[in-house]
């Protein structure tokens, strides 16, 4: 829904399609009163920062963070110091905003190449997929485990 959060939006502002979105919505996601409709539903997170782990910086570590571009921004944590004859795959992920951080072998972290700052350019089912998700997971760790029931006697 491309309506900002809040706000009350001219019914009269809306394509044809997104009056009839806005007319068969769920309840609670917006409230249409006389000429406007304030949407009312956010994502439940926002992602900062998606990390993916790989042995060096390679293009098969480069593809994988790409998949986040429309997400949020992006890093690899690489365990293998990149090789100084050849700073071109440096200046690749720098390029693609793709942040790269070394791990040494004690567990610190050093930063190669800074990410690109994200922000939120549109809202989109994929988006609003992958925040659930991470939201989902991030519950998951959150919860202490389930007790084990016992047997009924």
């Amino acid at each position: 829904m491309a309506l900002p959060h809040g706000l009350p939006v001219p019914l009269l502002a809306l394509t044809e399609h997104q009056r009839a979105y806005v007319s068969r919505v769920p309840a609670g996601i917006c409230t249409v009163t006389g000429d406007q409709v304030v949407r009312h539903v956010t994502r439940p997170c926002r992602v900062q920062l998606a990390t993916v782990r790989a042995a060096s910086a390679s293009q098969l570590a480069l593809d994988a963070a790409e998949k986040f571009t429309t997400v949020c921004a992006r890093r690899v944590i690489i365990t293998r110091a990149p090789s100084v004859h050849f700073p071109e795959k440096l200046l690749e992920f720098g390029y693609y905003g793709i942040g790269v951080w070394l791990q040494h072998p004690g567990g610190e972290l050093e930063t190669l190449v800074e990410p690109r700052p994200w922000r939120v350019k549109r809202h989109s089912p994929e988006a609003w997929w992958f925040a659930e998700t991470a939201y989902g997971h991030f519950l998951t760790e959150q919860s202490p485990p389930a007790p084990t029931l016992s047997p009924a006697l």
